[in-house]
């Protein structure tokens, strides 16, 4: 047999010894830092393997649970898969006791070793292919390391290929089954170095397997052929390892820098209480690091994160490039205080024309493919919906889709219109269909004069073979044509324009926005404004580049950038080294250039002004509210809960969050309230307000400074009740009553200690206030309401019936109707529905009856 693993076959398998401080995987390596921040009690790194080195038996898992091995730091520990796993292995003599509860509780594995597929905790406990990959490096090494003189079992999919992918065996050979047994045929050890990070963090994530049991038989050594690997594998690959992915401990700023490595990577910098307060990068980590604690030089905001400074911790990687890019996923992740925060917005949108006979125009959003022809991208969807508006009034292009156009036996209303020439129904011929799409496509890409001579030509053409109304056709096509060039004045044809991105900051009150255009082949396609988190000193060049490092770490760099500040030389070289090719950088722009800038500039200004005037409306607006509740200073938080139901139905309770003077989606909550009964408020209350105060006690969020109530006077004394159970009686609490006209501006404050509800003005600026936050949470909670109402309509009853499959219920709904023709029918009627016997029926009538 020949070895499935020899190096020949292309199928040898990285392995690593394992790594505490591996950090490989960004997403892996954020969601630990943002655990360490909430859970500081947990173990929160990689968890190793657990058990005896030459074991009998090794079990596989998936991969840490949050609350079980992240907490302990040994696998299964603390969940209820634990509970049963470690039963089941003291029950056969693998293990010592029938439980484990900690690291240090005595238990010891007898012939058996522990592990998972992925030995960091995953978001949703859903490791990503890529990630898989990245630790079955580890899972590699800990098979040649400590072999398996017996059987492997590996709990469920993705289990069950991480030990195929580390033996270098395919995964068709040996599928995966529910309770399936493989005995493995002769396998050769081959073991290389690690892959290197950039490779991990370039994988295309992809949708994971399912979660099932597979048991997997690993050779004996006596039935394998000899190591191919040296004696000192284990410590030269534990060396390997460190030199790839270095991740060292916290270090203290006052005696540790100079054991900083010089080499690129990323630093963070931790606070007192464990959060990271900033995330930077650098071409060489001890330089970079150290200049923070130089004793002057520094702004008023780096001199305050200074001053919170306890630890540094840094990670390591192979160029500055790959620095970039886990510099560019951490921010993303944490969030840290002190740097530029600019919020992650939807991927840009595009024109789609579909690869049809016919082909038809719409919108897109995503990464581009090569199936279909893309256009853009646009600044904005309403650009886009322009665009289409303005191509099917020249072009009459279709816009339905492929389903809609197989099944028309007659032309829609926009044929009607003149917005389509009408393919679905023979209107217009397949060769004029496609000299309309080609023309299409010519303008899209900005050679509106070629269209122009193409249109002219085929008038030309119909008029002289006597097709008088198919040259009236051309005729308003260009008329059509001409208003659209007209209308598109920032079009420049023939100018030699590559695509282009215009960047300009503004700084104004201490806030700071970016104007992005995007120009592509000479057309402007619109201007989109970022408006990032700072301090109040971030000057224009740093907010320029942190703006610049998270739009274009991943990729997506233009050939051409024009800015409005200049930067200083060698802080933009890595934009060379992201795209792959020279990028042009110009900071004093000239003819057309000039005016996308300008407009730029001028779209951020306007966006500014507008941030700024509500700024200052809603700091007066809380300068009031603290003024009206007799407050020492404005409150900083604000949450209001509400309750939404339909007559009892799908009852959803939200709160909202209003903090640092405007309103934190990201904050909101929702609960779906299940142990009250339908109804009844007061109960939805109690239950909401008292599952948000149990995750604040355990140290999930902070508490707000002033908490809304929507409800009056009942619905007040039963959060009352809930504050005082948890020791909040302190916490000021209002309930917000609509009146008896239930009005806007007419809204009674109720106050736990006062017998009457108090008034204000209805233009009283903390009345508006009061409302803004009432309504937002009323918002949320019927949003919330509805989908879960119409989640439960449109599952149908009949899918709860044994015996009701998919294939039944469909034909029980086309013979009745519809599911109230099904209640409404009698045993014999649902017993003449074909596949449906007499005692099914029964069965049916019985359970909607």
């Amino acid at each position: 047999m020949s070895d499935p693993r020899s190096a020949d076959s292309g199928a040898a398998r990285a392995a690593c010894a394992f790594d505490p401080g591996c950090c490989a995987c960004p997403r892996l390596a954020v969601f630990l830092e943002q655990q360490r921040g909430l859970l500081p009690g947990y173990h929160n790194a990689p968890v190793p393997a657990f058990g005896a080195a030459n074991a009998r038996l090794l079990v596989v898992g998936l991969a840490p649970g949050l609350h079980g091995a992240n907490r302990s730091g040994r696998p299964f520990t603390g969940d209820h898969a634990g509970i049963l796993l470690y039963q089941t292995l003291f029950d056969h003599g693998f293990a010592s006791a029938p439980a484990s509860t900690a690291t240090d509780d005595g238990l010891r594995l007898i012939d058996a070793r522990i592990t998972n597929a992925v030995r960091c905790v995953p978001p949703a406990n859903k490791p990503e292919p890529a990630e898989v990959r990245r630790c079955n490096a580890f899972l590699a090494h800990d098979l040649a390391a400590h072999p398996v003189d017996g059987v492997v079992i590996a709990l469920g999919t993705i289990a069950h290929q991480a030990v195929l992918d580390a033996l270098g065996l395919r995964r068709a050979a040996f599928t995966f089954a529910h309770g399936a047994q493989h005995r493995l045929p002769d396998v050769r050890r081959s073991i290389r170095r690690c892959p290197r990070a950039s490779e991990v963090m370039s994988a295309r994530p992809r949708k994971p397997a399912d979660s099932k049991r597979s048991y997997t038989r690993l050779p004996r050594p006596d039935e394998r052929s000899d190591s191919a690997e040296p004696g000192d594998a284990p410590a030269r690959l534990a060396r390997d390892s460190a030199a790839e992915f270095q991740a060292q401990a916290r270090i203290d700023p006052a005696t540790d820098l100079g054991d900083l490595p010089s080499a690129p990577g990323v630093y963070r910098m931790i606070g007192a209480d464990g959060a990271v307060l900033y995330v930077g990068k650098a071409r060489d980590l001890k330089k970079r690091v150290s200049t923070y604690f130089q004793k002057s030089g520094h702004g008023p905001r780096i001199a305050r994160m200074i001053e919170q400074i306890v630890g540094v911790e840094i990670s390591v990687t192979r160029s500055e490039n790959e620095a970039l890019l886990l510099e560019n996923n951490l921010i993303k992740g944490l969030s840290p205080k002190y740097n530029i925060l600019f919020r992650d917005d939807k991927s840009y949108p595009y024109i789609v024309m579909s690869q049809h006979a016919y082909p038809r125009l719409g919108r897109f959003r995503g990464t581009p493919d090569k199936r279909q022809r893309f256009f853009g991208p646009f600044a904005s969807a309403g650009a886009v919906r322009q665009s289409l508006q303005l191509l099917q009034r020249v072009f009459r292009l279709r816009t339905c889709t492929d389903n809609v156009m197989a099944h028309r036996s007659r032309p829609c209303l926009l044929y009607q219109i003149k917005r389509c020439s009408g393919p679905c129904v023979g209107l217009v011929s397949s060769d004029d269909y496609a000299a309309d799409v080609q023309a299409a496509a010519l303008f899209l890409e900005g050679k509106a004069d070629e269209v122009t001579a193409s249109i002219e030509a085929r008038m030309s053409s119909a008029a002289e073979a006597l097709e008088y109304e198919q040259a009236a056709l051309f005729r308003d096509q260009l008329s059509a044509l001409a208003k659209v060039r007209a209308q598109q004045a920032m079009t420049r044809e023939g100018s030699g324009l590559d695509d282009i991105d215009v960047l300009a900051v503004v700084q104004q009150g201490g806030m700071s926005a970016v104007g992005l255009a995007l120009v592509r082949n000479g057309q402007h396609m619109g201007d989109r404004v970022y408006v990032p988190q700072h301090g109040q000193d971030a000057d224009a060049i740093e907010v320029l580049l942190a703006f610049m490092e998270q739009r274009y770490a991943e990729g997506g760099v233009p050939p051409e950038l024009v800015l409005n500040v200049s930067p200083e030389p060698g802080e933009l070289d890595w934009l060379q080294a992201v795209a792959g090719r020279a990028v042009k950088v110009g900071a004093h722009p000239r003819a057309d250039r000039r005016v996308w800038l300008k407009m730029a500039e001028e779209a951020a200004l306007r966006e500014l002004l507008l941030r700024l005037g509500d700024r200052a409306n809603q700091n007066r607006r809380l300068a009031e509210l603290a003024d009206f509740l007799q407050l020492e200073a404005p409150p900083r938080r604000i949450e209001c809960f509400d309750i939404s139901h339909t007559m009892g139905e799908a009852t959803v309770a939200s709160c909202v969050v209003y903090e640092d003077g405007a309103m934190r989606p990201d904050q909101y909550r929702r609960y779906n309230i299940t142990t009250v009964n339908p109804g009844d408020d007061y109960g939805a209350i109690r239950e909401a307000l008292g599952r948000r105060l149990k995750k604040a006690a355990g140290g999930e969020g902070t508490l707000p400074d002033v908490l809304l109530i929507d409800g009056g006077r009942g619905q007040l004394n039963v959060a009352c009740e809930v504050l005082n159970e948890h020791g909040l009686s302190d916490l000021l609490v209002l309930g917000v009553a609509k009146g008896v006209e239930r009005k806007a501006g007419m809204e009674q404050l109720v106050f736990p200690d006062e017998d009457e509800p108090r008034r204000l003005p209805p233009d009283h600026p903390a009345l508006h206030l009061i409302q803004q936050v009432r309504d937002e949470a009323h918002r949320f909670a019927i949003t919330g309401h509805r989908a879960r109402r119409g989640k439960a309509r449109r599952s149908s009853s009949l899918e709860d019936i044994e015996g009701v499959g998919p294939a039944r219920r469909r034909q029980l709904l086309a013979h009745f109707g519809g599911l109230r023709g099904v209640q409404s029918a009698s045993i014999d009627d649902i017993a003449r529905v074909e596949g449906i016997s007499r005692t099914l029926a029964e069965r049916i009538y019985r359970e909607l009856h």
